[in-house]
């Protein structure tokens, strides 16, 4: 099967439309201010489902500001767990999202995977895919 996120964002309007294909790590929003929410996402992965669930896909909008982040991660990386057998967690994640939101989206990846990466003892301790990806809509005006 196929989980699939796509986004297009208007330059002039500022507006970013999003669609979702089983994204089940719901995106987090940091807005400039440092506010960091969870970005709604609906529908099912692409696969043979369809045969039992009729696919739905919706369009989502988000009005993105200068200086605002949109963070993009996989179950893998927030279901990660130590050696205690403790997940990483969204909360976690979040949590760790609000203490370093002023950091730009090149120095936030690097923070996230050295917190993970810290978190469960090594890289090589990981089960699952791992991804975490931020775009920074800082330089946009």
């Amino acid at each position: 099967y196929i989980v699939l996120i796509y986004l297009i964002y208007n330059i002039k309007t500022g507006r970013l439309t999003y669609s979702s294909a089983g994204m089940n790590a719901k995106p987090f929003l940091i807005r400039k201010d440092g506010t960091v929410s969870a970005v709604p996402i609906y529908g099912i992965p692409i696969c043979k489902l369809k045969d039992v669930f009729e696919p739905k896909y919706y369009n989502n909008y988000i009005d993105m500001k200068p200086g605002d982040k949109l963070v993009f991660y996989t179950d893998g990386f927030v279901d990660a767990k130590n050696k205690d057998n403790e997940e990483y967690s969204v909360e976690r994640l979040r949590k760790f999202l609000e203490d370093y939101c002023h950091l730009s989206g090149e120095e936030l990846v690097e923070a996230a995977q050295n917190d993970l990466f810290n978190f469960i003892d090594r890289e090589d301790n990981a089960k699952d895919d791992i991804t975490f990806a931020v775009l920074d809509f800082g330089g946009i005006s």
